[in-house]
């Protein structure tokens, strides 16, 4: 009994640390974090928060940490990179494509891109544009929400429709396909305020390099 008081004392005395976690992240990133956060001796609460909200929060001082899709406006913070995989083309598995080994650019001609709302990550938003623009894509692009239920349905519409995204959004239904060069990458970083006392962030951050 005295032991177990002992743990429980030790536990609730264990300091927290305010994480925001936008929409997308990999599945095992998490995970990586939680694992990160107790070697680093502190205890993980989540706020779900779109990147450039949760830039805002982090200057707010509303979160001690901040996991956010690159690239974003972080002038003044400090930053790790945790995760960097390409983008590849995801489709109905009906889709025209879908038997192809990989998906050159021009073969997305015609194709609508499935994207997000401009203000949930900005800088990321932007980036991917101009790259399929730089590639000879310049899709017209279907404003859709972050739920997986609905952008299924809308890949699986039967319409002319692609989503740009790693390769573990597959699912039943829908198949993924790398884009043959020159693909645009999805990287997330931690960040955290320079100030004295984030030495806990910091901490976790440096154990999820990347």
């Amino acid at each position: 009994e005295r032991g177990a008081r002992a743990v429980a004392a030790a536990s609730s005395a264990t300091a927290t640390l305010v994480v925001g976690v936008p929409p997308g992240i990999p599945p095992d990133l998490p995970g990586r974090l939680g694992a990160a956060a107790r070697d680093a001796r502190v205890r993980p609460v989540y706020e779900d928060a779109a990147t450039d909200r949760q830039l805002a929060a982090l200057r707010r001082r509303e979160l001690d940490l901040a996991v956010v899709t690159l690239p974003a406006r972080l002038a003044g913070l400090a930053s790790e990179v945790v995760h960097d995989e390409p983008l590849g083309v995801l489709m109905a598995d009906g889709h025209r494509l879908a038997a192809r080994d990989a998906v050159a650019w021009r073969d997305l001609a015609g194709e609508r891109l499935l994207w997000f709302d401009r203000e949930l990550a900005s800088g990321y938003h932007d980036a991917v544009l101009d790259a399929c623009r730089a590639a000879g894509w310049d899709p017209e692009t279907r404003v859709s929400t972050a739920r997986r239920a609905v952008a299924r349905a809308e890949l699986t519409s039967g319409e002319p429709i692609v989503a740009l995204r790693p390769e573990w959004a597959a699912e039943p239904g829908l198949v993924w396909r790398p884009i043959a060069a020159d693909a645009p990458r999805l990287r997330f970083a931690l960040a955290w305020r320079r100030d004295p006392g984030h030495a806990a962030a910091e901490a976790v951050a440096r154990r999820l390099r990347r």
